[in-house]
């Protein structure tokens, strides 16, 4: 039935009953001869809006090209056009694919096509099309056909044989440009079609510039820039976050309010997701991603952080990793309290989310007002768990490393199992340097007291050393020797068993100079009453093995500091001419020319000839000539107070064993103190002192070299 209705303006057909699609010419000739308006030679117009609205009907869930083509009837059809609107769509989809479809307003593949491009672009381009509606839905049908057209342009960029022929056509893609600057405000659907085919292109490097000449980048980030604002405007007026609102629907106890928030926001995931797939790949250019940081990048990313959708969570986290190599991004980041949204996504199933948050928090863990808030917010016995899962165990590893290097924070590890879990991957793993993150974690924690002390609780020590002796690891050894370092002597106990092990140890013929060091570096920390050196050295001949390594300038430093280090610790009255025997002793003369700017080497040498100066074999092959007392009187000149204290407790023991060298070291002393002051009387002083700094000096010396002994130390303190 055909209706007739009138207005000042223009005439309106209500069709009540629309025919079928083989009836369509014989409706539009009855058509034309009921109205006396329509003019004979216009049937074929008729007869393509006919075919228009039979495929709205037909076809509602998405934006069939057929829909487009009589939205350009205006323009004059070829036979060709008109024989294509009337063999369209044979197939109808699913009902529900159809729902699906019409939310997502993408239609489907196969109603797309690419001869009817032109029509996809005037139907997105056009601002008003003429169809017959009412006028007061002009405006909102616009919006949607413009969307539903770029959704059939975007299906089109997704088939690789159309992406040669779309990219030459002139006008396309700064068409899309222009519709997405004026109307993307106004639909999110539409927003979508034109950043789908954005990302498309984004994909191929090549197409990089072509998207940066369209200003696809800045539109894209004043589409977050909305959709972000949207968000917080409609939480502040729900007066509910997103994830509550989400928990709640969990739970079905969700209001009409909420479920229409999260409506509205899984709309949004998929454009926001959308928006940073595109920025990503753009931001291989370092120029564009400095471009995109000063536009604010960051901050959308980490708001998007509060969002419920997983993959867009995984997208935008990868996506601060990457930036977070930067400081001013980490520093914006942190701006944003962005550890403790990282945190509380940590609570997440999902594996793929979980670690692209792990290893944006190792990054992140570089700075140490970081680390801090990560420690409020509980990040550390959670990483500590992870570390038991393989998939996440490297990356939780390099976090607690990273947490571990502040000495605040390794007594915190003691109330997590940290000790347990270390332990054990120490005690499994075959080969530790495929684990640096494991030894250097456990080489910082076993540098606290406490922790060491737990790792050798029981027969945990133990353990961990006959595992060392059974692998000969060296970086095992490392953190024994870490172990060993201790002060408690029940730690340091532990280790005396096991003293013949080490030593045969050093003399294995294939040991390598890293075993080497660690090994020595255990013995020389065991400085023990109760280490019975004389024995040990007797029975496993250890000076003389060790005089093959004392080589300067052949021998790697790292032994021959070890070296230094242990003539210290094992010279006493027992062992001093064995020392001189061997010829250890003679090497220090060379290592002091040879290592005096190694300030390493100055401080161990130091502690060593305290050692050797107050045994007599020792003390009296280093004073046989003034080399070691001018060494040492220099020494109270150095600029490291330890260097200073070892060198002058040093002088002293020589002043207190041998009378004859005591009256050298006092002139020796006051010539060094005093040396300005002696070149200047020697060269001949410019200007005279006054008569009171005269005095002064002349007491200061008579009092030197008359005064007791007393007198001496009081003036050495002074100094």
């Amino acid at each position: 039935m055909i209706n007739f209705m009138m207005s000042t303006m223009h005439r309106r057909l209500k069709i009540r009953t629309l025919p079928d699609e083989t009836d369509i010419p014989r409706f539009a000739q009855e058509l034309t001869n009921k109205c006396k308006l329509i003019s004979a030679s216009k049937v074929g117009r008729v007869e393509q809006v006919l075919h228009q609205l039979v495929d709205r009907e037909t076809a509602k869930p998405g934006p069939s090209s057929s829909r487009s083509s009589a939205s350009a009837y205006v323009h004059a059809f070829s036979d060709v056009d008109r024989q294509q609107l009337r063999q369209r769509n044979p197939d109808r989809p699913s009902s529900a694919l159809r729902q699906q479809q019409q939310q997502q307003q993408q239609p489907p593949a196969e109603h797309v096509r690419f001869d009817d491009l032109d029509i996809y672009i005037l139907g997105i381009a056009r601002k008003a099309l003429p169809r017959i509606i009412s006028q007061e839905n002009l405006y909102e049908e616009d919006v949607k056909d413009k969307a539903r057209a770029a959704n059939c342009i975007a299906t089109l960029f997704r088939q690789a044989q159309h992406l040669e022929p779309l990219l030459s056509h002139a006008t396309l893609l700064p068409t899309l440009a222009r519709v997405l600057r004026d109307d993307g405000k106004r639909s999110v659907d539409l927003c979508m079609g034109i950043q789908s085919v954005w990302l498309v292109l984004s994909n191929f490097s090549q197409f990089h510039q072509l998207l940066v000449e369209n200003q696809v980048g800045v539109l894209t980030i004043d589409i977050l820039d909305l959709e972000i604002k949207r968000t917080e405007h409609r939480v502040k007026e729900e007066g509910v976050t997103l994830r509550a609102a989400a928990a709640k629907e969990a739970a079905g106890t969700a209001s009409d309010k909420e479920q229409r928030l999260l409506a509205v926001s899984q709309k949004q995931d998929r454009l926001l997701y959308l928006c940073a797939y595109l920025l990503l790949n753009l931001s291989e250019d370092p120029d564009i991603e400095r471009k995109m940081q000063k536009k604010g990048i960051v901050v959308y990313l980490v708001k998007m952080l509060d969002r419920t959708n997983v993959e867009l969570l995984i997208l935008a986290t990868a996506f601060l990793k990457k930036l977070s190599i930067y400081q001013e991004n980490k520093d914006q980041m942190a701006a944003c309290d962005v550890v403790s949204r990282l945190v509380s996504l940590m609570a997440t199933d999902n594996e793929v989310l979980l670690l692209a948050c792990l290893r944006l928090l190792h990054n992140l863990s570089f700075d140490s007002g970081l680390q801090e808030e990560m420690i409020k917010q509980g990040l550390l016995p959670k990483a500590v768990q992870l570390v038991k899962e393989v998939t996440f165990q490297q990356v939780a590893l390099g976090l607690l490393y990273h947490i571990s290097q502040d000495d605040r924070h390794k007594s915190m590890f003691i109330y997590t199992d940290a000790v347990t879990v270390i332990l054990d991957l120490l005690m499994r793993v075959e080969d530790l340097t495929t684990t640096p993150e494991l030894i250097a974690l456990a080489v910082n924690l076993t540098q606290n007291s406490r922790i060491a002390e737990a790792l050798c609780g029981g027969e945990r020590l133990a353990m961990l050393l006959e595992r060392a002796f059974l692998t000969r690891d060296e970086l095992l050894f490392k953190v024994l020797r870490n172990l060993s370092q201790q002060a408690e002597a029940a730690t340091k106990a532990g280790f005396l068993p096991y003293l013949d092990q080490l030593a045969l140890l050093l003399q294995g013929p294939d040991v390598d100079s890293d075993l080497f060091v660690e090994v020595l570096g255990i013995l020389v920390n065991l400085d023990m009453p109760s280490c019975d050196w004389a024995s040990l050295i007797a029975k496993h001949d250890l000076l003389n093995l060790l005089a093959g390594y004392a080589q300067p300038g052949v021998t790697e430093d790292d032994i021959l500091l070890e070296l230094v280090m242990f003539m210290g610790v094992v010279c006493d009255e027992a062992t001093a001419p064995q020392l001189v025997q061997t010829g250890l002793v003679s090497m220090m003369y060379e290592l002091m020319e040879t290592k005096k700017e190694d300030a390493e080497f100055v401080l161990q040498i130091t502690h060593s000839l305290l050692s050797l100066l107050e045994c007599q074999a020792t003390r009296a092959v280093l004073l046989d000539s003034s080399q070691v007392a001018f060494y040492l009187i220099d020494l109270l000149q150095d600029s490291n107070a330890e260097v200073v204290k070892a060198a002058d407790q040093a002088l002293t023991v020589v002043s207190e064993t041998d009378e004859s060298w005591a009256a050298k070291l006092r002139a020796l002393k006051f010539e060094a103190h005093n040396q300005v002051w002696l070149e200047a009387c020697a060269n001949g002083a410019p200007q005279q002192a006054s008569g009171d700094e005269a005095a002064e000096g002349e007491s200061q010396i008579q009092a030197y070299w008359q005064g007791g002994e007393e007198e001496d130390l009081s003036m050495e303190d002074s100094m």
